[in-house]
């Protein structure tokens, strides 16, 4: 085990986890703002513009206005679906200068903006079938990094590349796995810190934790993909008990929440 991971606690988390069935961690993703709220875009806008204004929205989502899901993961398919379709990477930046220029932090985002979709990568994502975009995710995820001149562990580069991911599954094609770690945001980590993972909060460390989970669930649950605990993760993240409980009834997955809740419960007690 990984220095700075708490494995007991690793090992009781994917424990819990374990009991929910595949089609529930299924119907999670499909909750999750980026996929409930893009896919109705497809296939009258076809999958490489989609993927490539999906890639842009997860590149773009931090320090959002309000609420992420009413906001912005409502405003930009709204607004793709409004103006004429784009037929090239330039084309689409066009459309979303004016949107991104009126949000929180507009430099750093229309900077982004310029630099992902003036690139290569979103010209190749652009031309790519969703056959030839799963295909090629490692490599993409690398390049991506480069062109946006970060880490390919950077949150936004790690949810860009969930965005990614999402859309080959919008567009109906089987995607087994996708070896990207998962974009610790604030939900992320407060969630990890409650259920006490790791003895250190690098986002390295976080990254591995999660990491670890996914790989021991898999053993029960082949394909379940970082897509669907990420999605879980975010769902659950910001939640008090009561709610976190009802969240995983509506899974039918009752023992699970229980299980969750009292995990949730006995480390909080334990931080006392």
């Amino acid at each position: 085990m990984r220095a700075g991971l708490r494995a007991a606690n690793i090992r009781a988390v994917t424990a819990a986890l374990a009991q929910i069935p595949m089609p529930e961690w299924q119907r999670v993703a499909r909750q999750n703002p980026e996929w409930r709220r893009f896919r109705g875009l497809y296939p009258r806008l076809r999958y490489g513009p989609l993927a490539t204004g999906m890639m842009m929205a997860g590149l773009n989502a931090y320090q959002l206005k309000g609420d992420p899901d009413t906001g912005y993961w409502t405003e930009l398919p709204a607004l793709l679906r409004r103006l004429p379709l784009p037929r090239s990477p330039h084309a689409l930046h066009g459309r979303l200068r004016g949107y991104f220029a009126a949000q929180r932090l507009p430099v750093g985002k229309l900077r982004r903006l310029s630099r992902f979709l003036g690139s290569e990568c979103a010209a190749r994502i652009w031309a790519a079938s969703p056959r030839e975009v799963r295909e090629r995710i490692p490599a993409i995820w690398h390049e991506l990094a480069q062109t946006m001149q970060q880490r390919p562990r950077a949150k936004t580069v790690c949810f860009a590349m969930k965005c990614l991911g999402v859309s080959v599954r919008i567009a109906a094609c089987p995607l087994a796995q996708i070896e990207i770690p998962i974009p610790v945001d604030a939900r992320i980590l407060r969630l990890t810190l409650r259920l006490r993972l790791c003895t250190r909060t690098s986002e390295r460390v976080v990254q591995e934790a999660w990491r670890r989970v996914l790989f021991l669930l898999q053993h029960r649950l082949a394909r379940l993909t970082m897509i669907e605990l990420d999605s879980l993760l975010w769902q659950i993240g910001a939640l008090p008990p009561h709610r976190t409980l009802a969240f995983f009834q509506r899974l039918q997955s009752e023992p699970t929440g229980r299980a969750f809740v009292a995990l949730l419960h006995e480390q909080d007690t334990g931080r006392r």
